[in-house]
């Protein structure tokens, strides 16, 4: 379970315990309602705005 206000992940394992893990979640009425599934983890992952991104906030495209 994610809780975005909190902005942290809850695993809770076949035998009841849980662990917490600190994520970044999308922007208000941006964010994922209802279930779903991690595809892939990685550590310090490469990012890329989308071409959505771009648009509702230009300077994401701006190039340091």
């Amino acid at each position: 379970m994610v809780n975005t206000s909190e902005r942290f992940l809850y695993h809770v394992g076949d035998d009841g315990w849980a662990t917490r893990y600190g994520v970044g979640v999308g922007e208000r009425c941006l964010s994922l309602k209802g279930k779903a599934t991690i595809g892939d983890k990685a550590v310090w992952p490469s990012w890329t705005p989308t071409g959505n991104m771009v648009r509702r906030k230009p300077r994401l495209g701006a190039v340091c």
